[in-house]
């Protein structure tokens, strides 16, 4: 485990590709890659030695979020392009950390499959249950996230209000009608309640799936008490 300042970097960092690769803080932009299955990575240089290769998330998330089948899709189409750059760039640099928010999360996944490689994801759709180098951070009123959180790539880990220590950043996440963070439990109680009706909408059985895995933290708008593990972090069993 590193840092909780580095996942909260990250998680910044993720989030701020929406709005185009470029240094961020003391991350010094390398390269950047794209084609025509609409994978999109940035290459950073973060010091000691090490790449973080950085990889976009969806800008059509409510094209994916009915179908977990064409989420998965997609992600397998860019992994393979991800894979075919990576290849290119794999022996100029001595670590490579792979990283990623929703689709790019996903992706990310499925490198760390392949290679091996340290991988830190946020709000990923799980790409099958596995062993691997990954660290996946999620909030439980994620739509996204809470679909297969138990279909994760290496260690899972649930997040509070705000992560840990410095307090200063939040994980965006996915909901249906906007970006943003309930500020307690009874709204996120509410947010939960919306997201149901939101598959009870789209899809009878993503709504049974859904409200199964919601089931436990939805009793009385109380955050459920899970075994922390460190720093506050609350892992899914």
């Amino acid at each position: 485990m590193r840092s909780m300042d580095f996942y909260d970097k990250l998680s910044d960092l993720n989030d701020a590709l929406y709005g185009g690769a470029k240094d961020f803080e003391d991350f010094k932009l390398i390269d950047t890659y794209s084609d025509s299955t609409g994978v999109f990575i940035a290459l950073y240089d973060i010091g000691n030695n090490e790449t973080l290769f950085a990889i976009k998330g969806t800008d059509s998330l409510l094209d994916l979020v009915i179908d977990g089948l064409l989420w998965m899709r997609k992600a397998t189409i860019q992994e393979k392009a991800a894979a075919k750059y990576y290849e290119t760039i794999k022996d100029k640099y001595t670590t490579i950390i792979f990283t990623g928010y929703s689709l790019g999360a996903s992706v990310a996944q499925l490198l760390c499959k392949r290679y091996g490689n340290e991988t830190i994801c946020f709000e990923p759709y799980g790409t099958g249950k596995a062993k691997g180098n990954c660290i996946n951070f999620g909030n439980f009123w994620d739509i996204i996230f809470m679909q297969n959180p138990n279909e994760m790539v290496g260690d899972v880990y649930l997040i509070p209000m705000k992560m840990p220590k410095s307090g200063k950043r939040d994980i965006t996440t996915h909901m249906p009608q906007q970006h943003g963070k309930p500020s307690s439990a009874k709204k996120i109680t509410k947010q939960l309640e919306t997201n149901l009706e939101y598959f009870k909408r789209i899809s009878e059985p993503k709504f049974q799936e859904f409200k199964n895995t919601v089931k436990p933290y939805l009793k009385d708008g109380i955050i459920p008490t899970i075994q922390q593990k460190i720093n506050g972090l609350k892992p899914i069993k």
